[in-house]
């Protein structure tokens, strides 16, 4: 019996000091490292709809701890979603939106280096300070629909030559338009969306119209207007021009491409620049002559016979003029000043907007917003973008651009896509196009070109 006892200590003992043959493997402490967000995706425009976000790291990746370190958002809100592994690799997290994003905004992701790996480890320790990772990107829209929209840019001294952009911001040509080079300076472009043309208003004494074919950027023909034409508008059938030096509108029909009928102003009008209301079926114009400075002259266009004067609605110079596309509200920019009025075209009565920015430049309009570039005063002011709400009268967004070479920033010309979603800032400081999403004044990108841009003209329809 003594034996056994001894033999079945010695068996315990024996096993007791056998080692563990699957001991528990060493938790993984080194923290994970985030390599890049989608290099594509960075800084994108024309980003689909349905667009996904992917994040790259050198290891593999806990998902749970995805949801409350990293966002997606916009100025409407942030978006839900779901993440999941890339096909090929768990190094890559890949979050996909549970719905459509909306069209033309700018989409920010953010992530926070508290986001963890399979192994619970974060990629800084969490009594740290947080070092967040981000890209921006901008959806498609409207802009972008079965194509893009032409834009055209003039030349300030070479004024025979118009540049072309295309694709939002890729500069594609420089389009020769016979006829101009004799301008004696740069007046407006305007496309018609009916004709699919370009109008190219020739600033001379003999003042043209040059009209180009948007398929091959020919000229199909010149028109002949008045002395000193300064600008144009289409209302339908018919196309006016402004004639400032000989104080006459020359009436084009759109069909034939010639001038059926001149204006005279009797009372030597001067009209620098015109608009067209189609909700009220006249045009408004502005002259620049000091002596009939705050004077609006009206023309009724189904009865041409019908001019008239509205003397109560301005009351300094002003230097540019823009309509709603609905043709509701008309709005003049104030010359050396920090104000604007909106007239409404039912009433004919208007209101003054003051912007607290003492030097208005010009503006582009839609329906609900008048944005108005502007630069400050002194050497080093900013030069910059109010977007003006047409309900509230109110700034809702400002752009303040940074200066070039030191020097302030001066627009020459503002445009406006047709659905509202895209600004193109003339700058010939630095032979540019500063491009800008509407919804926070945000630039996106920009187009470089070659000479002095001067004015712009964008196609409502894409190309």
């Amino acid at each position: 019996m003594k034996s056994i006892i001894i033999l079945l200590s010695a068996f315990v003992l024996f096993f007791s000091c056998l080692p563990d043959r699957s001991p528990t493997a060493p938790l993984e402490n080194k923290r994970p490292e985030f390599k890049a967000f989608d290099s594509l995706l960075a800084g994108a425009i024309d980003a689909p709809l349905d667009q996904p976000v992917s994040m790259n790291f050198n290891e593999k990746m806990d998902l749970n701890t995805f949801r409350q370190n990293f966002s997606l958002e916009s100025i409407s809100g942030e978006i839900s979603g779901s993440f999941e592994y890339a096909a090929t690799s768990d190094s890559t997290i890949i979050f996909k939106p549970s719905g459509q994003l909306n069209p033309a905004e700018v989409y920010w992701a953010k992530l926070s280096a508290y986001v963890r790996d399979a192994n619970g480890n974060s990629i800084i320790p969490p009594n740290e300070t947080d070092i967040e990772q981000s890209i921006w990107f901008f959806t498609t829209g409207s802009y972008a629909e079965n194509g893009y929209p032409y834009v055209f840019i003039r030349d300030k001294v070479d004024l025979n030559k118009i540049y072309l952009v295309h694709e939002v911001n890729t500069f594609k040509d420089s389009i020769i338009v016979t006829n101009a080079e004799d301008d004696i300076g740069t007046a407006e472009m305007e496309v018609n969306r009916d004709l699919n043309k370009l109008f190219m208003v020739n600033l001379k004494v003999a003042g043209t119209v040059s009209v180009l074919s948007l398929n091959d950027f020919s000229v199909e023909k010149i028109i002949p207007v008045g002395v000193g034409p300064t600008a144009i508008a289409f209302t339908g059938s018919r196309a006016f021009v402004a004639n400032n030096s000989g104080k006459t509108l020359s009436v084009i029909d759109l069909a034939a491409l010639e001038v059926t009928k001149t204006i005279d102003f009797s009372d030597g009008y001067k009209p620098q620049d015109i608009v067209y209301s189609n909700a009220s079926g006249k045009c408004y114009m502005y002259s620049k002559t000091s002596s009939i400075a705050t004077k609006i002259k009206v023309l009724d266009t189904q009865n041409a016979d019908n001019l008239y004067d509205i003397d109560d609605v301005l009351e300094s110079k002003v230097i540019d003029i823009d309509v709603t596309p609905d043709g509701s509200k008309v709005v003049f920019v104030e010359d050396r000043s920090s104000r604007i009025y909106v007239m409404d075209t039912a009433t004919e009565t208007a209101e003054i907007v003051e912007t607290g920015y003492p030097n208005n430049l010009l503006g582009a309009i839609d329906n609900e917003n008048y944005y108005l570039a502007f630069k400050q005063s002194g050497a080093d002011g900013a030069g910059g973008i109010a977007k003006i709400n047409l309900s509230t009268l109110s700034i809702d967004e400002l752009l303040l651009l940074d200066p070039v070479e030191d020097k302030q920033i001066t627009i020459d010309d503002l445009a406006i896509t047709d659905a509202g979603e895209l600004l193109y800032a003339v700058v010939s400081q630095d032979t540019t196009v500063k491009i800008i999403e509407t919804s926070t004044l945000s630039q996106i990108s920009q187009a470089k070109v070659k000479g002095n841009p001067r004015s712009i003209a964008l196609t409502q329809n894409n190309f």
